[in-house]
């Protein structure tokens, strides 16, 4: 029988109403809020990799019908957040440890382009509005929670791609940044590993507002195997063998 998860007590930031009241809502807006309800929960580890969810808990936990919960998981199960157990329900995707390389070799091929493609042709705009953002973060770095530099740090390899002025990369980052981001969590839990990522990321901006496009490339690389390195050095309890 799969374990129940309870989902109620964070759901404080999440638009739904309270359970009650949830069963008159229109079912596709049921659907999609238990979509978004259980996948932020995946992302912010209060569904850890491996654990067991159940269309019975999960409709019972957000206040709604099972048929809502059941196309809620079935989307997850398709776009790879959740693992199908006949007879038991779902367990969260657990990864391999082949799996972290093969997604951190396609982010660096893609910010490799993006860092270079910011250095050839970036206005000078966007890229002064980039760094005076991530001095206003330098700023507050003393009072910074380890989530906040993991959204400090995606929110600039995001803003590095937007100022390529092509969507479809910053689609393509944002996705993988989803991927990786359950196990990169652990990676920002180290002081450390956050004073590394400060000055590595201002060391790239100064290549590309320096407009040198190989030397903004190379560095870029080189700060996505570090932090590919650390991540698999630490969360081997995310693993699982191939």
């Amino acid at each position: 029988m799969a374990v129940d998860i309870d989902l109620g007590p964070s759901m404080e930031a999440d638009p739904l109403k309270p359970p009650e009241q949830n069963r008159s809502r229109p079912e596709k807006v049921l659907r999609d809020l238990v979509y978004h309800a259980v996948k932020s929960k995946i992302l912010d580890s209060h569904l850890r990799p491996a654990q067991r969810i159940s269309e019975i808990s999960v409709a019972n936990d957000l206040g709604v019908s099972r048929t809502p919960a059941r196309e809620a998981l079935r989307r997850l199960e398709q776009e790879g957040w959740l693992i199908l157990v006949p007879r038991q329900g779902y367990n969260v995707r657990a990864y391999s440890v082949r799996e972290v390389d093969e997604v951190y070799d396609l982010r660096i091929a893609i910010e490799r382009h993006t860092a270079r493609t910011a250095a050839e042709r970036s206005p000078h705009a966007s890229l002064s509005r980039l760094r005076h953002k991530w001095e206003v973060l330098e700023r507050r770095s003393d009072t910074m929670i380890p989530l906040e530099w993991l959204e400090a740090d995606e929110a600039f390899h995001s803003l590095v791609a937007e100022a390529t002025g092509n969507r479809m990369l910053v689609s393509a980052l944002q996705r993988i940044n989803e991927r990786i981001r359950i196990i990169r969590r652990i990676d920002f839990t180290r002081s450390e590993r956050a004073t590394l990522t400060r000055t590595e990321h201002l060391e790239i901006l100064d290549l590309i507002q320096a407009r040198k496009p190989p030397a903004a490339a190379a560095r870029m690389e080189q700060h996505i195997l570090s932090s590919k390195e650390s991540v698999k050095a630490l969360a081997q309890i995310y693993f699982v063998e191939e």
